[in-house]
């Protein structure tokens, strides 16, 4: 149940941003078509708690087995930054993986996730190619290469999921604050040493925020939840707009 409630609370802020008159099912953390009623401040700690959904770095492994069955021709930016990074094949992977996915920060909708499958594919293509490279330099049959990827383990655990599914579903704004907002209720119970299972449960699997990132987001939602649910309450009672 508390999942559905967390998109009813977004749902109902983006209605409120538009005194109930914009007539979309859409959602405050969508970040679009906001309306100009909701107070900054609303608009603001929704966008802290969607970047500490989202912030952070995650380790990653990719398969480069494959690399040495054969021949390459070795070209580009990552072969050229062999010797300045001495070898260190994990830092240029790194580095190649951060510039690689800036070309997606100014696409959205369809055109990002085309460019995403071509920028993956890109990606380990060259981490294969990396790997023959190195072998050929040092001798060293790498199978794998670990790398630092832009992301918290959140927000990767659900891009990873949306890799087997047709449309993306885990890793949208929408749901990675409804999920969030789950675990954030049931750290809450916890906290005070109750339990309700009906309003909400099991939010300690890997699809939600763990560890630090639940702690450091369950304040960032609290932060929102001590100036939104007095506004709630205030729109409810015909209150002026402004006022929190």
């Amino acid at each position: 149940m508390c999942h559905e409630l967390g998109h009813a609370l977004d749902h109902f802020l983006y209605d409120c941003s538009h005194d109930f008159k914009n007539g979309s099912l859409a959602f405050l953390s969508s970040g679009k078509s906001i309306g100009n009623i909701l107070p900054a401040i609303i608009k603001d700690r929704m966008q802290a708690v969607l970047d500490a959904c989202k912030q952070g770095k995650v380790a990653r492994v990719i398969n480069v087995e494959n690399a040495h069955a054969r021949k390459w021709y070795f070209y580009g930016s990552v072969i050229n930054s062999y010797d300045v990074y001495k070898g260190n094949v994990s830092g240029i992977l790194e580095s190649y993986h951060l510039s690689s996915y800036r070309k997606l920060d100014t696409l959205s909708g369809a055109a990002k996730t085309r460019m995403e499958r071509k920028v993956e594919k890109e990606f380990e293509k060259t981490a294969q190619m990396l790997a023959a490279y190195h072998h050929k330099k040092t001798g060293e049959k790498l199978n794998e290469i670990s790398y630092q990827a832009k992301g918290s383990v959140y927000f990767d655990t659900a891009i990873q999921l949306d890799k087997k599914r047709t449309k993306k579903y885990w890793s949208t704004n929408h749901e990675m604050f409804a999920r969030a907002f789950e675990a954030y209720v049931e750290s809450a119970l916890l906290d005070q040493e109750h339990r309700n299972d009906y309003l909400v449960c099991d939010t300690y699997s890997f699809v939600y925020p763990l560890g630090e990132q639940r702690e450091y987001l369950n304040r960032n939602i609290n932060s929102l939840m001590e100036v939104a649910i007095p506004y709630i309450i205030n729109s409810i009672q015909g209150v002026g707009n402004n006022e929190l």
